[in-house]
């Protein structure tokens, strides 16, 4: 009885370690998930929102190239490359004629243009207060949006279905 009662202190004390051990490696793989998340949200632009008649969208985000500083002298970069517009517009937004289109940025770029995305021709459309209005002519309109900041430059485009 002695040895199996050893034998059985044994197990129960090695399987004590090991769910003790497993669990510190969890904790550890989650910290490390965490991390990695926050690193990549650190090195990707900020999301754009699109406002109009109430309704709201996320715009596409496009081609961009991004990067941080990483406090000790080297700098972490990221480009990403994508189609035109029309390929990363998503989903499109019914909207009337002249209707007002707000610009909501998660972080305020330095500065930014809105053109009508065309293949011949894109025209840069005047924007105040991250407004504009929409054109009056029907049909589908795909807006592409390049913006700047301190970290980099992005590109975005939105589909609005004029009637």
């Amino acid at each position: 009885m002695g040895i199996r009662y050893r034998s059985f202190v044994y197990i129960f004390v090695m399987l004590l370690t090991t769910v003790g051990c497993s669990n510190e490696k969890i904790q550890n793989n989650e910290n490390s998930i965490a991390k990695n998340t926050e690193e990549v949200a650190i090195l990707s632009p900020p999301k754009l929102t699109v406002s109009v008649e109430g309704n709201k969208i996320i715009a596409g985000r496009g081609s961009y190239s991004w990067s941080k500083d990483n406090g000790d002298g080297t700098t972490e970069s990221i480009y990403s490359s994508t189609g035109p517009p029309p390929e990363f517009a998503g989903k499109e937004l019914l909207v009337k004629s002249q209707s007002e289109v707000q610009l909501f940025f998660e972080e305020a770029p330095s500065d930014y243009e809105v053109r009508i995305w065309e293949t011949d021709n894109n025209k840069a459309i005047p924007v105040t207060d991250n407004t504009f209005t929409t054109t009056q002519d029907k049909g589908n309109v795909i807006y592409e949006v390049v913006a700047n900041w301190e970290h980099g430059t992005a590109t975005y485009a939105f589909s609005l279905n004029v009637k």
